[in-house]
């Protein structure tokens, strides 16, 4: 006898009730799981540039007044201005060596705790 040639073929998988139920429950559980960290990336990415513009106009207020400061007589004094949001505080006071120095912050309004920008510059005044 000639020996027979077996052919395999692909068997079908058994149908058990409920595999496809849960196949499609953990497809769907793996989907929201990836839809919640891209919803959470987002909302700190929002929230990074936020504060990003934040310092922005902290900085650009702090370098107005050095600019201001820097072309003003030598004086002491101290001040403050609230706009747009942020809050400066500024002063300046006669140093040591005919020296005027000014301390200027400014932070956003509704950050109490965070200053998003210092200045302490100190410039030379004949008495």
């Amino acid at each position: 006898m000639a020996p027979s040639a077996r052919t395999s073929a692909p068997r079908a998988r058994p149908d058990r009730p409920g595999d496809t139920i849960v196949e499609a429950l953990v497809a769907l559980l793996l989907l929201s799981v990836g839809a919640l960290a891209l919803v959470g990336l987002t909302t700190t990415l929002a929230r990074d540039e936020r504060r990003a513009a934040l310092r922005r106009h902290a900085a650009s207020a702090a370098e107005a007044r050095l600019l201001t400061w820097s072309a003003s007589p030598c004086v002491e004094g101290a001040g403050g201005a609230t706009a747009g949001g942020l809050v400066e505080r500024w002063a300046t006071r006669r140093g040591a060596d005919s020296l005027l120095v000014l301390v200027d912050s400014v932070r956003a309004e509704h950050e109490p705790g965070a200053v998003h920008a210092s200045v302490v510059a100190a410039r030379g005044c004949t008495p």
